[in-house]
């Protein structure tokens, strides 16, 4: 969509022409060289109109032969959302007067009543609304780009505070299994010491990799898998883990409406706000208290949704949790969701948790109400948009060939995740070859034909690992592939590639679910090159 001219561009929407020709020298009455007319006799030649051109204001008429009342002016906002509408009418109702202004109209002129002076002022306040609009959102704009930029140290001191705990529990763990592990005697072996060692750096491990992708949720950089998504489900599926979560001093109720519809989101992005939700609730109530846990189907009207910056009519799936705890004040309710802020003590919260939550519900079309005072608990209302379409059924993997059958080659960079990672595969019974990088990789396969399996890092120097992957399955049409990244540029698509049969893991992955996506990747190999 383009503008034609440095002049006040309006569109005229009247298919009377005696009404079109009046409305027209009302609009030229003053400073005619500076104003260009468009007019149209139907909506349908509107809505190709604002397709092409841009305009500064429409006037439209609520009579047409293809859009009628209301719906005239919802398919103006739909194909123009931020160019004002002044409404024309022969009818003098104030009801639908009102419901047009509900709809995104911002004034209502009746046909007969007006005069020039009328239709010109209605046209200049309109304009000049949307511009001081639009330089509110700049500044707000701006605004926020300051308040992350601001951000920046928060982000330098929690992050790099959690992170260096994890880091000196992994390293502390290690020096002391180098330590016992050294040792000449075989008394000083403490079987209970070292797998308390071990368990502490697969603790500190998993908390690390659960921040990370926190951070990656945060800055839309995570992988998401987009499917229809039982809410009911998701919360059954771990409530367990809540339960773990919050502890034994305090009370967890969930009321989970049968009724309750569908949702379209990533699965993971939905178990991680619920997650976050309920990590925020326990640490409100340090001296015990109840958090409960809510699912429905609510309708949202048009009226109701006009008072919420980023909410739309229509049906909607809500998930709401509420806790009992020390609750909020208005000045930190207007923070909750900024990126970096915290109300916990430093090393206890790094500020990702909610602002990653707003991210991702409205990431999904939907958004968030939240009811809080101080001292009397809080609510967070989760809305998302209820959708018809029956929850997606993956088909079932091929079945796994027996361990050690099949030769795996690990393609990853860095040196230390590729010796690892082809230490967890020979354990588990694989022929491993490993290679740095693309051509190394290439060049090994070609020499070491037939390589049932590539794993590959996706991040790489020279050629990513999807691009590899692409080579390798052209040159080598029955092999499996395995991707392996924590994060993929907004630059990368897997879409085509997981098409073609590969298989994406995120980092950190367990050696358990790595090896089955390698067993499963070796079936499908096998598989292929009988067929072929």
């Amino acid at each position: 969509m383009s503008r034609r001219s440095s002049k006040r561009l309006i569109l005229v929407v009247e298919d009377d022409p005696g009404d079109a020709r009046l409305l027209c020298e009302m609009l030229q009455a003053q400073d005619p060289l500076d104003t260009e007319l468009t007019l149209v006799e139907s909506m349908s030649g509107a809505e190709d109109h604002l397709a092409q051109f841009g305009v500064d204001v429409i006037l439209l008429d609520l009579h047409l032969a293809d859009a009628e009342g209301l719906d005239a002016v919802r398919r103006a906002h739909t194909a123009a959302p931020h160019v004002p509408i002044v409404v024309i009418s022969g009818l003098d109702d104030e009801s639908l007067a009102t419901q047009a202004l509900q709809e995104g109209a911002q004034d209502y002129l009746i046909k007969g009543q007006i005069d020039a002076h009328n239709v010109l002022r209605a046209v200049g306040y309109a304009i000049e609304r949307t511009i001081l609009e639009d330089a509110r959102r700049a500044g707000e704009h701006r605004l926020l780009q300051a308040q992350k930029l601001e951000s920046v140290g928060r982000l330098a001191g929690g992050i790099a505070h959690d992170f260096n705990n994890m880091l000196f529990a992994i390293s502390g763990h290690a020096e002391l299994l180098a330590h016992d592990l050294a040792s000449t005697d075989p008394k000083g072996l403490d079987r209970v010491s070292l797998a308390e060692s071990v368990s502490a750096i697969s603790v500190a491990a998993a908390r690390a990799g659960a921040l990370t992708a926190q951070l990656l949720a945060f800055s839309r950089q995570k992988p998401v898998s987009v499917a229809v998504v039982d809410l009911n489900a998701t919360v059954t599926a771990i409530e367990p883990l809540i339960r773990g979560l919050i502890g034994e001093h305090l009370r967890l109720t969930v009321s989970l409406d049968p009724w309750a519809g569908r949702i379209v989101a990533d699965l993971g992005q939905i178990e991680q706000i619920v997650v976050n939700l309920i990590v925020n609730a326990r640490d409100a109530m340090p001296s015990g208290g109840t958090v409960a846990i809510e699912t429905g189907n609510v309708e949202v009207l048009r009226a109701e949704a006009m008072s919420y910056a980023d909410a739309a009519p229509g049906p909607y799936v809500f998930l709401e949790v509420t806790d009992s705890g020390v609750g909020m004040d208005l000045e930190t309710l207007e923070r909750i969701f900024e990126p970096f802020f915290t109300t916990k003590d430093v090393g206890k919260g790094t500020g990702l948790g909610l602002a990653t939550t707003y991210g991702i519900v409205q990431q999904a079309g939907g958004h968030i109400r939240v009811r809080s005072e101080a001292g009397q608990g809080a609510t967070f209302r989760l809305y998302f948009p209820r959708v018809e379409d029956a929850v997606e059924t993956r088909p079932l993997a091929p079945s796994p060939t027996a361990v050690g059958e099949g030769r795996v080659m690990v393609v990853e960079d860095e040196l230390a995740v590729r010796e690892m990672v082809a230490r967890l595969l020979r354990l588990a019974g694989y022929e491993v070859l490993t290679a740095a990088g693309g051509s190394e990789a290439i060049d090994l396969a070609q020499r070491s034909h037939p390589v049932d399996v590539i794993v590959t890092d996706v991040i790489m120097p020279n050629q990513s690992g999807v691009a590899l992957a692409e080579e390798m399955m052209d040159r080598f049409p029955s092999i499996g592939v395995v991707l392996l990244s924590g994060y993929l540029p907004e630059s990368l698509d897997l879409d085509h590639i997981t098409e073609r049969g590969a298989t994406f893991v995120n980092k950190p992955v367990t050696s358990n679910d790595l090896v089955q996506a390698v067993d499963a990747a070796v079936a499908r190999s096998r598989a292929t090159a009988v067929t072929t």
